[in-house]
């Protein structure tokens, strides 16, 4: 074989192994893009009580979720502001047309009253492990589930709307609880 064969061979056996290698690398940075993009249209949207904000990145399930949970804090006059403080991959992975992302997760809220933009109630300082499962679609990565990993750690222990903090949470409410009050209710964006 000469020298010529010998190196357009290592070249396509080089390819041919880095290839599936790199094509792992760069789905993992479109997943890590996706659930960044989520989060920032999910912050802009609860700011701005417009879940359609979140509309093209999510699907069905997930979207009718969003319309209920900035419903409810719109139909209360309330708006969400939140900052996302930090944010690591735990894990991504892909099976056929579906992958999925495991983060930690660091965020700061505050509920707004809508109309003076004045904060209603404690702020909080939140952290969660979160899995985000996105389907490709038409070329795109949709949103089709997120769920938590652990169970949140929520810092507030009040909050402006009365409602169930466990179910607010995507979580079903405690064996024998007793009706919602008005106090210990944290919010989880898009949970």
């Amino acid at each position: 074989m000469t020298g010529n064969r010998r190196w357009i061979l290592a070249a396509v056996a080089l390819v041919l192994l880095g290839g599936p290698a790199a094509c792992r690398r760069d789905r993992r940075a479109e997943v890590e893009q996706a659930v960044r993009t989520y989060l920032e249209r999910l912050v802009a949207a609860y700011a701005a009580s417009d879940e359609t904000l979140v509309d093209p990145l999510v699907g069905d399930e997930q979207g009718r979720k969003l319309v209920g949970l900035i419903g409810v804090k719109t139909d209360t006059g309330i708006a969400l502001q939140a900052k996302l403080l930090e944010l690591s991959f735990v894990k991504v992975e892909g099976r056929g047309d579906e992958w999925m992302a495991e983060t930690k997760e660091q965020w700061a809220y505050r509920d707004v009253d809508l109309k003076t933009r004045q904060q209603v109630g404690e702020p909080s300082a939140d952290s969660y492990a979160v899995r985000y499962t996105f389907a490709r679609k038409d070329g795109k990565l949709i949103l089709e589930r997120v769920e938590f990993t652990e169970p949140p750690q929520v810092g507030r222990k009040t909050t402006p709307i009365m409602m169930d903090s466990r179910k607010a949470h995507g979580l079903p409410p405690a064996e024998g609880s007793a009706p919602p009050v008005p106090g210990p209710a944290p919010s989880a964006p898009g949970r």
